[in-house]
């Protein structure tokens, strides 16, 4: 049935990747119209790889249940949000600049609330994951500051399969960069995984299927995470514990996301005119 209002509507963040599809299930059995958003920009390759999933999603749940919009760059917004402070955060909070994934992610939301505004959508859900212990957005720390920002634009905004277990958590070096996992991620066997359910369903061949070349085909890539994962996998965790980098990300992402709701603040006043608007629009 047609989506009335934008309590009907959500939008999702979508990679094509395990995560995200199981959310995009989860999202389609809860609300009448799924608005599946990717995004790219410099640094990132094959994203139109996460077509596939939105086949097998639309066989499933039918092709009147998503909205895709074309992929679009968010280039100008994910510039605005590493560089604008670029000296004083190096100074201040030294390689965290490094965290890449964390501020991209950061530049998607900012481009997914104004998306929000424009098609009238309530709700925004991703694929976060709390077995992927070390990328910042996918933090709950980091995460309840993405929620505050969206209550701001008035959007409420949830993670509907972050308490699943992972994987890729637990043995991303391992399986997709042939190193093994950094001291702080050796933890417990994977008991339930987004892999399982869309296996379960159908959707996926495996129940395991990341870094493997399945994988490969579902969702883009980003190769400016290596020098993330180096640094953070095989010298900070080396030598630091989990509770110092989550304090230190927590402190650079407060002061990140702090300047991201003063932009979405200035949006939801003045939506047209907005500095948010023009870096979207390039203006």
């Amino acid at each position: 049935m047609p989506a009335s209002s934008p309590a009907d509507r959500v939008a999702l963040l979508f990679s094509g990747g395990s995560d995200s599809t199981l959310a995009a299930v989860r999202a389609a059995e809860r609300f009448a119209e799924v608005h599946l958003l990717t995004y790219r920009r410099f640094g990132m390759t094959d994203v139109q790889n996460s077509e596939l999933h939105v086949r097998k999603l639309k066989e499933r749940f039918g092709p009147d249940r998503f909205v895709r919009p074309p992929i679009e760059n968010v280039d100008r917004l994910f510039s605005h949000v590493s560089y604008e402070s670029y000296l004083e955060d190096v100074l201040r909070h030294g390689f965290m600049v490094l965290t890449t994934c964390g501020l991209c992610k950061l530049a998607f939301h900012l481009r997914t609330i104004v998306y929000c505004h424009d098609a009238g959508v309530g709700n925004v859900w991703d694929g976060s994951n709390r077995a992927m212990v070390i990328f910042p957005e996918q933090m709950i720390e980091v995460l309840d500051m993405f929620r505050a920002m969206y209550a701001d634009a008035r959007i409420r905004y949830e993670n509907p399969v972050f308490r699943y277990d992972d994987e890729q958590g637990i043995e991303f070096g391992s399986s997709v960069w042939g190193l093994g996992p950094a001291r702080a991620e050796r933890q417990a066997s994977v008991q339930r995984t987004t892999g399982d359910e869309l296996y379960e369903l159908g959707i996926l061949p495996a129940r395991v299927i990341k870094g493997t070349p399945y994988d490969k085909t579902i969702q883009g890539r980003c190769y400016q995470m290596v020098l993330f994962n180096l640094w953070a996998r095989w010298l900070y965790l080396e030598r630091h514990d989990m509770t110092r980098y989550r304090r230190e990300v927590e402190a650079f992402y407060a002061k990140k996301v702090g300047r991201a709701r003063r932009l979405v603040q200035d949006f939801v006043a003045d939506p047209a005119g907005s500095r948010l608007r023009r870096l979207v629009e390039g203006g």
